[in-house]
């Protein structure tokens, strides 16, 4: 685009360009730029498999494993390539065990436990994960450690459904004081 200034009348009776603009033919639209990953999480596929999400803490999904005999929740934090406990922050230390102690007594409460086990084996799935288990005085485990003694009893899809909502909703109620 040319913009033209009228010289004066001495001047020669033409226009003269001052300023020579050029405007580019509109462009394609391009793909917008995706965004650097900044956490490349992903839930182990053995955890995707046997649980359900019941919600998300600060730090790590909440998770109902599948299996009807006891009310058993799992914390994984949302982190990539976390094996163990040391792999976390010392913030992120804290607050797992804060999340852990909120879910620990969820379950006390919800369900009458006599007492809750909380471990991190990390043995057969790789991936940083924290077990929350309501035990009870009669459970077919009792004393001992739940794992290695009997099946799993899948939930059938009421009561699973039940569950998750009863405890999504405490949970997320809870969550919010941290």
């Amino acid at each position: 685009m040319d913009i033209f200034v009228l010289l004066p009348e001495r001047a020669t009776s033409y226009c003269v360009p001052i300023i020579r603009f050029y405007i580019h033919p509109p462009q394609a639209p391009q793909a917008p730029k995706e965004a650097p990953m900044i956490n490349d999480f992903a839930l182990h596929p053995q955890l995707a498999a046997d649980t359900d999400l019941v919600t998300d803490g600060p730090l790590s999904h909440v998770l109902l494993m599948n299996d009807a005999r006891y009310p058993w929740l799992i914390l994984v934090p949302k982190r990539a390539n976390l094996v163990d406990y040391d792999d976390l922050s010392a913030d992120e230390r804290k607050l797992l065990g804060d999340e852990c102690a909120i879910v620990s007594a969820t379950l006390k409460r919800r369900f009458n436990a006599d007492k809750t086990n909380v471990a991190m084996l990390g043995n057969m799935v790789p991936q940083l994960h924290c077990h929350v288990v309501a035990r009870f005085k009669n459970d077919a485990a009792w004393p001992g450690p739940i794992w290695g003694v009997g099946k799993a009893e899948p939930y059938d899809e009421e009561t699973g459904n039940e569950r998750l909502a009863i405890l999504r909703a405490d949970l997320i109620s809870a969550f919010k004081h941290l």
